[in-house]
């Protein structure tokens, strides 16, 4: 899908305001954009390279500073560089 063929906007996210963590408790990355359908996560670390589409993985979203968290299944519909853009997916 084409960033114009979105059902939602995806708006930006503060630097440092949302994290994600893969099931282990290790970091991904911070989510610099997030709407109704899915975000954008920066990785921290090329290594990453392990994610690319069509994946389905979960992760947690953290918001640090309100301690929220939240576990959620998504899939990889893009990767450029070091960005990665997910979709949610809702469990079958």
């Amino acid at each position: 899908m084409f960033p114009d063929q979105r059902q939602f906007e995806r708006l930006p996210i503060s630097e440092g305001e949302v994290i994600a963590l893969d099931e282990g408790g290790r970091r991904l990355g911070r989510v610099s954009h997030a709407a109704g359908g899915g975000m954008t996560i920066e990785l921290d670390d090329t290594s990453q390279a392990k994610f690319g589409p069509g994946d389905r993985i979960r992760i947690v979203i953290e918001e640090p500073p309100a301690e929220i968290r939240h576990s959620v299944t998504v899939e990889v519909k893009y990767r450029v560089e070091r960005s990665i853009g997910v979709k949610f997916v809702t469990p079958a």
